[in-house]
């Protein structure tokens, strides 16, 4: 055997013009460059031995050479498989640990030979899913205001006064929000949809129903889910467009009825100037596509709500229908559909209140943090506010990041976790509580609140991990929602040359939205508070405070946080929204310390 491998590879090297250890060294004559022959052998001596060199751009072009030597060897272990050696692999070289934040983790029947799983889970005799789905609540919406509110005026006969007033509409993944303000009469009214306490009654989940093509916000055949999201990925979709505009249309229906039923008193002999404002992430906001998307939705929306007859798909097409004779003859537009449409960027409206408060101090720098989680993303943003003529607010982002990190995604990271755990327990009851976990995992607009720790999704179930930095809610944590926050919002202001150190110390932090609630990303603020070795990533927290001004009886100052972006709606008028420009890169002192020059890949 060895005699034969000997031969096979003394033949390859031969053809290679290499010498054997211990062989006699063989020459070739070197042909001229132009004898007719290529050349492999330029600029050497008739005694070089024959190595050639690797082919130049001159090189004729042929089809690729086979290497005797990497030829031999192939053949030989394939006449010989038994004498293949298996390398050891390194510690280093082993595939890392089950991903656990993954939404799809690498199955066990995937994995290297011989790796250890990062959890154990065990399911006692009692072992069930701890989620309640979401549709077992009832939903009850108010009644009696969808009639009320298909005409746009409250005084149908001679009206004394004349009012501008906005509605703010918080489109948001899981729920809706409306505040109507009046900055005449300088009150704003938080619009409430159903009978439940405190802030759950101004929350209307975002979901459609329709049964026969026509509409509802209470039931029907089918529901449609996540409509912004989907929107926003797909803002050319016709049917998706139909959706969102008959979801606005029946909330511009409720929200106008509902002021009308309650506060007539008010408004019976006063003609209204209305403005309609929607709120989109900041980063969304400066794609101009996006906005004039949400831009026309809105108007269609709102002009289906003037007509008499219920909202179906047959309404919403000569809504849009109708939106074109307007733009092509405006003086054919009734006083119903009259409106003045806005996309405001949400982060600008929620820090209206403070702004406009007596807190807001010009001569400060202005510069803030503000952080909205929300049930599909978190939207973060660094930026500068200040106030420009007429009474508008100018804002500049230093930086602004929407990822899927919020509440549901958070959840389904989780579900995964436990779809992978649930596949590898051999318990009977594995499988049904896997399929039961399906039922909940994609919806996005819950209202039913998710547990505080992965571990209490399933009832009797014990949970091992083989070290602490295995566990999902904390992977999910750090790497992605503190990345964000810390590192992709904060830090980068500095690295891109926006602001110094001395600049991002102590910046107010502003914290918003559902997700808040959870005490998964409450202790974001903490976090955000300090961070060892970098003594300027500091931001402090602070409170939104419930205007004085907002009508909303039951809503408890502290979940105003979840009202905060309609009621900006409701008032703000944006001057400029900008996105700002490095300067040149600014230079650092030399008393800074070399560390401050330096970040972990945390915050990359």
């Amino acid at each position: 055997m060895a005699g034969q491998m000997a031969e096979l590879l003394k033949k390859a090297f031969a053809e290679k013009g290499v010498q054997l250890p211990g062989a006699k060294v063989e020459t070739r004559k070197v042909l001229p460059p132009d004898s007719g022959e290529p050349s492999q052998h330029t600029g050497q001596s008739a005694k070089t031995p024959t190595v050639s060199p690797p082919a130049g751009p001159t090189a004729p072009k042929e089809g690729k050479r086979s290497d005797p030597i990497a030829e031999a060897c192939k053949k030989w272990r394939a006449e010989h498989p038994v004498a293949r050696a298996k390398t050891p692999v390194k510690a280093s070289q082993k595939a890392p640990p089950l991903a656990c934040y993954d939404s799809s983790p690498e199955r066990a029947d995937q994995s290297p030979e011989g790796k250890v799983s990062p959890y154990e889970v065990r399911l006692g005799s009692a072992a069930r899913l701890a989620l309640t789905l979401d549709e077992q609540v009832g939903l009850e919406v108010l009644d009696g205001y969808e009639e009320l509110g298909r005409s746009s005026q409250c005084c149908h006969e001679t009206a004394d006064d004349e009012h501008l007033i906005a509605m703010g509409v918080d489109f948001g993944t899981s729920s809706i929000k409306v505040v109507i303000g009046d900055p005449a009469l300088g009150k704003a009214f938080g619009v409430p949809f159903t009978t439940a306490s405190d802030v759950a009654r101004y929350l209307l989940p975002t979901r459609l129903h329709e049964s026969a093509g026509r509409f509802s916000l209470c039931e029907g055949e089918e529901t449609h889910r996540d409509l912004k999201l989907a929107l926003i990925a797909n803002p050319g979709d016709l049917v998706l467009r139909e959706r969102v505009s008959a979801m606005l249309a029946l909330v511009i229906r409720q929200a106008r009825g509902w002021l009308f039923a309650t506060h007539a008193d008010v408004f019976a002999r006063t003609r209204l100037l209305w403005k309609l404002s929607i709120g989109l992430p900041v980063a969304h906001h400066l794609d101009d596509e996006l906005t004039q998307t949400f831009n026309d939705v809105a108007h269609v929306a709102w002009l289906a709500a003037c007509t008499p007859r219920d909202i179906s798909r047959t309404t919403i097409a000569a809504a849009r229908d109708r939106k074109r004779e307007i733009a092509a003859a405006p003086e054919r537009m009734s006083e119903d559909e009259d409106v003045e449409i806005s996309v405001v960027p949400e982060i600008a409206a929620q820090i209206y209140g403070f702004v406009n408060s007596s807190r807001f101090n010009r001569k400060e720098q202005n510069i803030y943090l503000m952080v909205d989680v929300g049930a599909g993303s978190v939207d973060s943003s660094l930026f500068h506010v200040k106030p420009a003529r007429g009474g508008k607010w100018d804002f500049e982002f230093f930086t602004s990041i929407v990822e899927p990190h919020g509440v549901m995604n958070l959840h389904r990271h989780r579900v995964g976790w436990w779809e992978e755990a649930l596949s590898q327990c051999s318990e009977p009851t594995a499988g049904l509580i896997s399929s039961a976990l399906a039922e909940h995992k994609y919806p996005t607009d819950r209202t039913v609140a998710l547990p505080s720790r992965f571990t209490r999704y399933v009832h009797d179930a014990k949970v091992f991990l083989r070290k602490p930095s295995d566990d999902p809610d904390d992977t999910f944590f750090q790497k992605k929602v503190v990345s964000q926050v810390r590192g992709k919002s904060y830090w980068r202001a500095w690295r891109d040359g926006h602001l110094t150190p001395a600049q991002l110390i102590g910046v107010p932090a502003f914290y918003c939205g559902g997700g808040m609630r959870m005490e998964f990303y409450n202790k974001l603020q903490s976090q955000m508070q300090s961070m060892p070795g970098y003594t300027w990533l500091r931001a402090e927290p602070r409170r939104i405070e419930l205007p004085k001004n907002l009508e909303a009886p039951g809503l408890h100052r502290s979940n105003y946080d979840r009202m905060t972006v309609a009621y900006g709606l409701s008032f703000l008028e944006v001057g400029k929204v900008t996105r700002a420009l490095p300067p040149p890169k600014l230079s650092l002192k030399p008393d800074t310390s070399w560390a401050e020059n330096y970040v972990g890949k945390e915050l990359c």
